[in-house]
């Protein structure tokens, strides 16, 4: 039954795949004649008749259309609509066409009763108005006789252009689209194609020598001229107001860097400094140089703190993946003693096992790529409580903090507000009407001078100091003493102890080089016994190495996962 009951199944399905493809297969149609009568008038409005045979193929076809987009024209009316040389009423009936005279495309649709295999003619007339426009020293009809958007093909094609009386060409005429055969009489020109492709566009292009055809602009190429005379006018002008905001704006950042930024009361001469200089721990060594911001490496270097105290240790378990990443478990190890943890390495511990705030229940162990990502996920509340230990311990100024957080804000309210006024200046250039564009023009040079000086402003957050002057000072010393580090690492001379790699490591992982401090040590042939970690071998260097590069490949995956115009009347055509 179930073996039956899956052979319906693979039917059900292989019918939905193939029974669209026979349909569309046995659906289509093309389009044996597509030609339009032009006729133009005095003040070069288009007098259009379309005329289009369609041939349909399989079926049933119930409805054809043809779209005029109204872009660089001020007007187009519908003047008739027929099928099968019977002119249609409004409606949306078989037998009627229905009308969007408002929309933009204008559309027009012949509804008809089902037809299969058959060919029906539809002919469409109406008058547009304003295609004609100035370029130049010439008066330029532009206009789209074959829509860009059809999707079946064209047999054969005639487009009859009746020029005004009197009127000569003031270069040669223009048809794109196809290979036109061009015919010239006095008063006309006819072009003929055959095998015109789908979505191929013609576009006619008639130059006449200036004033022949226009006395003025059309009204929307006149909005335009008025636009670009507003906008000539108002560019020195809205030069002079970004300049003249940019050197008041830049003026008043300045004084209030020299009036509010802390300055250090006194100087401090680093040296050289071979020890952490005092008792602070790596995390809250390494915020002296990032905060206010506490990235996810401080979170790691106490993790590794709480390894070189006893507090876990870490335990080679295997080998995954393509290229047999050694995995690591970290195993909480029993209290041994009583000093109790700072806040933000208890916050550290619970988060790397899991334990709720006002809960008792804790994991035993847990993988490294796993407590890395739980680190990444719980990384604000651990900086919340670094800042804490940081103001507590009166290395971080609140005043300070308070004022560059502001400055932030300043600064991003001053971006937002210049994107607001940004939009509002083109929407102002746009409108033209009563000198809008140039208040436009002003405003956007506002905006652009507000938008640098919002840039500046948040640059100088950036670069606030939040330090008291005594963390001022103990930044210099640990700077001194990531110096060093950095120092034995860079050196093949430098004579390394053993006992370093357990003792630095913390600090090395907070200063962004725990990777290349561990690989210090083995590439100088180095074995330090490291207590905290168990692994199948006694090569304790390179098992360092294979953590933190398990240390970083688990902090870049938990990092990843959170975080002249082209003329009027394109228009579309077709059939359904």
């Amino acid at each position: 039954m179930a073996k039956r009951f899956r052979y319906v199944i693979g039917a059900l399905v292989l019918f939905c795949l193939v029974f669209p493809f026979q349909m569309a297969a046995g659906k289509s149609y093309q389009a044996e004649r597509f030609d339009s009568d032009v006729v133009i008038e005095e003040g070069g409005t288009l007098l259009v008749t379309e005329t289009i045979v369609f041939q349909f193929s399989g079926g049933p076809y119930t409805y054809a259309f043809r779209q005029l987009d109204r872009s660089e024209t001020d007007r187009i009316d519908i003047l008739s609509a027929a099928m099968d040389g019977v002119e249609l009423p409004r409606g949306m009936q078989a037998g009627q066409v229905e009308i969007s005279s408002a929309s933009d495309p204008i559309d027009v649709r012949w509804h008809f009763a089902p037809t299969t295999d058959q060919s029906r003619t539809f002919t469409l007339k109406y008058r547009v108005s304003g295609t004609t426009r100035v370029a130049g020293n010439t008066d330029q009809v532009k206009w789209y006789l074959i829509p860009g958007d059809h999707e079946y093909k064209i047999q054969s094609s005639t487009m009859m252009i009746h020029l005004p009386a009197g009127r000569t060409l003031a270069g040669a005429a223009g048809l794109t689209g196809a290979a036109w055969n061009e015919e010239a009489t006095p008063d006309s020109l006819i072009f003929t194609a055959q095998d015109i492709p789908a979505n191929r566009a013609a576009i006619l292009t008639l130059s006449f020598p200036g004033g022949s055809l226009l006395t003025h602009p059309p009204a929307w190429q006149a909005v335009q001229l008025e636009r670009a005379r507003q906008t000539r006018a108002a560019f020195p002008w809205a030069a002079g107001v970004g300049l003249a905001c940019l050197i008041l704006g830049s003026l008043g950042l300045t004084r209030f860097w020299r009036n509010n930024h802390p300055v250090r009361s006194e100087t401090f001469e680093q040296g050289i400094i071979t020890r952490p200089p005092n008792e602070l721990s790596p995390a809250e060594a390494g915020a002296l140089f990032s905060l206010p911001n506490v990235p996810l490496e401080l979170a790691v270097a106490t993790l590794l703190d709480l390894a070189r105290r006893g507090w876990v240790r870490m335990e080679q378990i295997g080998h995954k993946g393509f290229l047999t990443r050694q995995v690591f478990l970290i195993v909480r190890e029993p209290v041994v003693n009583d000093i109790p943890l700072r806040p933000h390495e208890q916050t550290a511990y619970d988060l790397v096992f899991d334990r709720q705030p006002g809960s008792s229940q804790i994991s035993d162990s847990v993988e490294l790529p796993k407590a890395i990502e739980r680190l990444q996920r719980g990384l604000r509340l651990f900086s919340e409580t670094v800042i804490e230990t940081m103001l507590n311990g009166q290395w971080m100024d609140p005043v300070r903090r308070q004022k560059r957080r502001r400055i932030t804000s300043w600064s991003v309210i001053g971006m937002l507000l210049s994107i607001l006024v940004f939009f509002i200046s083109l929407f102002m250039i746009g409108a033209v009407s009563e000198n809008r564009a140039f208040v436009g023009m002003l405003l956007m040079g506002f905006s652009i001078a507000l938008f640098v000086l919002s840039i500046a402003c948040l640059s100088m957050a950036s670069n606030w100091l939040v330090l008291t002057d005594r963390g001022l000072r103990a930044r210099k010393q640990w700077w001194a003493f990531a110096d060093y580090l950095k120092g034995q690492v860079r050196s093949q001379a430098s004579i390394l102890q053993e006992e370093w790699l357990n003792d630095y490591l913390p600090f090395a992982a907070a200063f962004h080089i725990g990777d290349r401090w561990a690989r210090a040590f083995q590439d100088r042939g180095l074995q330090p016994q490291l207590a905290w970690l168990r692994a199948a071998d006694d090569m304790q260097a390179a098992n360092v190495v294979a953590l933190m590069a398990g240390i970083s490949a688990s902090s870049d995956s938990a990092s990843g996962a959170s975080g002249g115009g082209g003329g009027g009347g394109g228009g579309a055509s077709g059939a359904g």
